[in-house]
């Protein structure tokens, strides 16, 4: 099993798939809407264990996944890319993960609405699912344009400046 700090063998492709990762087209939230590296669902799962967790040792236990599996996957540079970029930035590495499994997302989604026991189960995968595709919004408040003007002029207006002395021998010379 490599430590985190040797997995160099791959290093140009992977820093190539990962500028390919940073510089992908975005949506509004800041998800890539552009084709994304095919990791099967067991390394997608193991990179998110590793995320957090102290060991890759602990990563495999979390994910069931052999060592001889992980050394392999370290020899594919899509899913080193998304390693590193998981354990350097974890904030972007989350993106490119969630990205990764939406659509299995959607389809438990689905699956639930359609097959799950409880009314109250399809419910709410209905609601997530159309939250998810913005068709469903809670309510939205917005500020009067006319506050907001009316603040800015009370910000913008002059005010006295008053100066003060850190001396107080100073202040007793002026008075």
């Amino acid at each position: 099993m490599p430590d985190d700090s040797a997995l160099n063998p791959l290093e140009d492709a992977a820093e190539t798939r990962r500028r390919k990762l940073r510089s992908a087209k975005r949506d509004d939230t800041g998800f890539s809407v552009e084709a994304l590296p095919n990791l099967s669902t067991q390394q997608v799962k193991w990179i998110a264990a590793r995320a957090g967790s102290s060991t890759m040792e602990a990563a495999n236990d979390m994910t069931s996944t052999s060592s001889a599996d992980v050394l392999e996957w370290f020899n594919d540079p899509d899913f080193v890319a998304l390693y590193q970029e998981m354990m350097e930035n974890k904030r972007e590495g989350f993106k490119q993960l969630a990205t990764q499994v939406l659509p299995n997302v959607l389809t438990t989604l689905l699956s639930v609405m359609q097959h799950g026991e409880k009314d109250a189960d399809r419910v709410k995968a209905a609601t997530l699912l159309l939250r998810n595709q913005g068709l469903l919004v809670d309510k939205v408040t917005t500020t009067d344009p006319d506050a907001i003007k009316a603040l800015l002029d009370e910000i913008r207006k002059p005010r006295p400046v008053y100066k003060t002395l850190a001396n107080p021998k100073d202040r007793d010379a002026q008075g």
